[in-house]
């Protein structure tokens, strides 16, 4: 039946995730999540907030590793 194998992930990119770390580690983290879910369904976001200290480049990194690695 289409659909029973169905994996997600959601939220993931935790307010210490993109506030305390390198763009390096970001990328690292976002890597696991898609290996948590077999790279498949993968929904990250910030969860219920998102750190508003956190650096600009860390955020825009979290982008960034999303969009290279969807579709490895």
């Amino acid at each position: 039946m289409p659909g029973t194998n169905l994996k997600f992930n959601t939220g993931g990119a935790t307010p210490r995730m993109t506030a305390m770390t390198t763009p390096e580690d970001v990328d690292a983290q976002v890597r696991d999540a898609w290996e948590q879910v077999g790279r498949l369904g993968l929904i990250l976001g910030p969860g219920c907030v998102a750190n508003l200290k956190a650096p600009e480049k860390n955020v825009l990194q979290l982008r960034k590793s999303v969009e290279l690695t969807a579709n490895l």
